[in-house]
């Protein structure tokens, strides 16, 4: 699965990139959204921190991606949802343990919308 994921963080980054490329996705990774826009089509979701959840998603919707807008953050999975919402985003994904990031990630994106 082609997964699209944009932080403020460069340890992020590479922390989501890795657990999720040894799961067996592929996994573009930018701190900067427009970087990510030549991947937009195709990809299923975009992992997204608090800091760049209303830029990300609604330029890469304008440019062709149409997967799913998940907030990537740390902390309660009941909290992550709420604040997702209210963001306006479809779910969220929480980064720790990173080891079980791809399964959290599979979780979220067969939840209902």
């Amino acid at each position: 699965m082609k997964v699209l994921i944009c932080c403020d963080s460069d340890i992020v980054l590479q922390l989501a990139g890795m657990s999720l490329e040894a799961a067996g996705h592929q996994a573009i990774l930018d701190r900067e959204p427009a970087r990510l826009v030549p991947e937009a089509p195709g990809a299923q979701a975009l992992l997204v921190d608090a800091a760049r959840a209303k830029q990300a998603p609604a330029l890469l919707r304008d440019r062709g991606f149409r997967g799913r807008a998940l907030l990537f953050a740390d902390g309660d999975p009941a909290a992550l949802a709420r604040q997702a919402r209210d963001i306006g985003l479809d779910g969220a994904v929480a980064m720790t343990p990173p080891e079980e990031i791809a399964k959290r990630l599979t979780a979220a994106l067969e939840a209902r919308r």
